[in-house]
This record gives C-alpha cells, structure tokens and sequence, in this order.
C-alpha cells in the first residue's frame, strides 16, 4: 500500500505529526487531486507574505481564485518576522493596500496577524477593517492611532501583543491610560514585545509574564532601561521569560539588558528563561562578529539569576549567510573558562539549557 492510498484521516495525522516544511507540503500537495484536498488545509495554515508581489498573488487567491482556502488560514504574516527598522515594511499602493483589507476580512478562522507594514498603512488597514476573527497573536509595526486602539479592543482574546513600531513615551501613556480605563482591553494579554517605553507602560497594567525587549537607539537607552527594569517590581505576576532583540546598530545591548536585570531583585527570583536575538543582514560576514566573542567572553559571568533555567542566543533569519561556528563559541568561551555548564551554574543554581547559535553547552 502506497502512502497516497492510505485513508485520508491517518495521512492527515501522519503530515501533522511529522511537521515537514513548505516545500515537502507543495509536493505532496501537488501529487494528485485526493494529496491535493489533504494537503490543502496545511498548506495554507500558515502565509507568510514576503514581497508586495506575493501580497498580490495572495489576495487574489483568496478573493478571486479560490476563496474556499481562506477558510484554512490561522496565521498571517505580511512583511519580515522582525521589524526594527521602518525600511524593512513592506511598502503598500493605496490600491494594494485595499485589496489586502478585503482578504483579510474572509479570513474567518484567523488566530495570528502579522502586519510589518509603514504606520501609515495600518492606520488606513485597521480604520474601519470589519473581522469575525478573534486573534491570540497581533504584531505590527505602526505607530499608535485610534483605528489601532479601537481594533485592540474588538480583540479581547489575545494574549500575544508585538509593537515593533517607534513609540514615544507620550503614545505609550496614552494607551496604557486607555488600558486602565477599560478593563476590557487586552484583558487576557501574556506576551508584550516592544521597545522599552512601550513595556514600562503596560506591564504594571496587565498579566505580562514574557516580554521581548526590541533594540533601543539614542542617547537615552540606560534610562529607558533603568525605567523598564523598574517596572518588573510592579508587574501584576512575575516576568519568567525576557528576549532581546539586536541588529548590527545595537550589537551588545544584551550585555546592557543582563546587567540591568542582575539588580532586580524580581529578576534574580523569578527569571527562567532568557533569549537574545540577533538580527542578521546579507551584508554581514564572519568579521561583524569579531566583538562578539569578546562580549561572549565577559558577559557570562555577569548572569546571577537563581531561577534561571534556559540561556539561548539565536540569528535571524534562520538562513543568515553567516553565523558562528562551534570552533568559534568554544573558543569565546575558553577564554573565561565556561566552557562547561558546570561553570555557568556556580552563579545560576537552575540553569540546565545552554544553546548558544544552534550549539547546545554540554
């Protein structure tokens, strides 16, 4: 018996529990017209939109095409995965722009939105954008506006909130003003990545207890810093899960997050699990991260958390053309001697995960 004659249920679970990539789920998609309706549901779980030719293609699937597949879709991304830069959106025509609010009015079963697009273009996206949808997961790269706060309110069941947009100090207390006025908004909300004035603002006000702090430019990043690290001693729970995020603009910041929450005293307690992400270009190579091992070789030694269970650094995208070797981080690290786990638990007494660039410490 041939994979393709099995029941339709059971290749269904057997695609499910494997979890093969886009490429692997085209074929089989493509094989005959029986592959083609299971495979279908997979293939559009999940849409990332990369290009505004591939925005065009979509909405015109959707909408024209065959607008049965929109009943597939749960996740949606339009733009990169991480915005820090306003040169990274997608740039989208009026006429785009439309086209793209009527395919995302169909998407019915929608659970996670991703919109990395010019502040202007989210405002003009949300004003008036009409969804049966309920989300968990909204990202986007704007700017605060009333089309967004009244778009987060019709929103009461999300529990991750991505604000990759520059904000001001003076937006962030206007919305977390919004926030304590209506309990209603974001009642249910778990995850905040955002630059610091934007978590400041709203950790104290809702059950936050992952944040993803995004690279912090100017001269006043300590203070920025210090405030956000002020805040995790007024959170509503404890934060057990902080991420930051770096380009080359804001390589080493990370060293600046550690150190800025090795005096928190709810840090040192509640902590678990740090990540940093590191934002790579195609015009980095091996000698942009020449600093880094100096700084891999410093800053372990600044980590003193006693709940502390995970330490993970990673590059995106995952298809970066460069990053560091095992040779490369062994000899960072042999440097200051921690090399071994060992070594690192002498200050963190629960740490039992080291993934450092795909290369697991053991």
């Amino acid at each position: 018996m041939s994979f393709s004659t099995l029941p339709p249920e059971l290749i269904y679970l057997v695609i499910q529990f494997i979890n093969p990539d886009l490429a692997t789920l085209q074929i089989l998609y493509a094989i005959n017209r029986r592959m083609h309706q299971i495979a279908c549901p997979l293939v559009f779980r999940f849409v990332q939109l990369g290009s505004t030719t591939s925005v065009d293609s979509f909405c015109h699937t959707v909408t024209s095409l065959r607008p049965s597949c929109s009943r597939y879709i749960t996740s949606l991304q339009v733009g990169p995965q991480y915005c820090v830069n306003s040169e990274e959106s997608i740039q989208l025509s009026k006429g785009l722009l439309a086209r793209l609010r009527r395919a995302i009015e169909t998407l019915d079963n929608l659970k996670s939105l991703s919109l990395m697009v010019s502040r202007q273009a989210l405002a003009e996206l949300l004003n008036g954008l009409t969804v049966s949808f309920k989300l968990d997961t909204f990202v986007h790269s704007g700017e605060f506006s009333m089309a967004l706060l009244h778009f987060l309110e019709r929103q009461t069941s999300l529990t991750k909130l991505g604000w990759y947009g520059s904000t001001t100090r003076s937006d962030a207390d206007v919305f977390s003003n919004s926030m304590r006025t209506n309990p209603g908004l974001l009642p249910k909300l778990r995850s905040l990545d955002g630059v610091p004035p934007i978590l400041t603002a709203l950790i104290p006000l809702r059950p936050i207890s992952s944040v993803t702090i995004l690279p912090v430019l100017g001269d006043e990043v300590s203070i920025h810093l210090a405030a956000f690290g002020n805040s995790l001693a007024q959170s509503m729970v404890p934060i057990t899960c902080i991420c930051t995020v770096e380009d080359r603009r804001t390589r080493g910041t990370w060293g600046w997050v550690i150190v800025e929450l090795r005096e928190r005293h709810a840090a040192f307690l509640h902590l678990k699990e740090i990540q940093v992400i590191k934002l790579s270009t195609l015009d980095n190579d091996q000698r942009d991260w020449e600093s880094e091992g100096i700084l891999m070789g410093i800053y372990p030694s600044f980590l003193r958390f006693n709940a502390l269970e995970k330490l993970e650094f990673k590059v995106r995208p995952v298809s970066a053309s460069y990053r560091p070797s095992r040779s490369n981080i062994h000899g960072w690290l042999a440097r200051c001697e921690m090399q071994h786990p060992s070594s690192w638990m002498k200050n963190n007494p629960s740490l039992s995960t080291i993934i450092l660039y795909g290369h697991v410490i053991s």
